[in-house]
């Protein structure tokens, strides 16, 4: 089961930030004076203070898009597992790139890998992206 993003954030923040670094940072402190004794006391914390969520997250460089993309990065690697497609014989398995310490931005680009949202509710907007889809098969983009 994935841990969801709060559990993540105050597990890497108690190893990242040492108490002494906690107390000089104004910014922390604005929010809670002393580093928690525990990473549940942390986690405690973070649910119930959104701006220490984002203070904390700034503060170690790890956002709630990093997580989610770390996520989407394991499910993309069971799948080409599954299926045994290999970008180049070197990429590890997603049970090795679990592991990884590698940055999860590195990692998705080094897989080549592009995303496309489109937006909009309604029918326009359903057909115009219909539209664009069957331009890019046709252009076997």
């Amino acid at each position: 089961m994935t841990p969801n993003y709060i559990n993540e954030l105050a597990k890497r923040a108690f190893t990242k930030i040492s108490p002494d670094e906690w107390k000089q940072s104004e910014k922390l402190c604005r929010y809670l004076r002393e580093k928690p004794d525990s990473e549940l006391a942390l986690t405690q914390e973070l649910e119930s203070r959104v701006p220490l969520q984002a203070e904390i997250a700034w503060h170690i460089g790890y956002t709630p898009s990093k997580w989610l993309l770390e996520n989407e990065l394991l499910e993309v690697q069971k799948r080409r597992d599954q299926h045994d497609i290999r970008k180049k014989e070197t990429q590890p398995s997603a049970a090795k790139s679990k592991d990884a310490e590698e940055d999860a931005y590195v990692r998705a680009a080094n897989l080549a890998l592009m995303g496309l949202c489109l937006s909009g509710g309604g029918i326009r907007s359903a057909t115009f992206n219909l539209g664009i889809y069957k331009g890019w098969r046709n252009l076997d983009f």
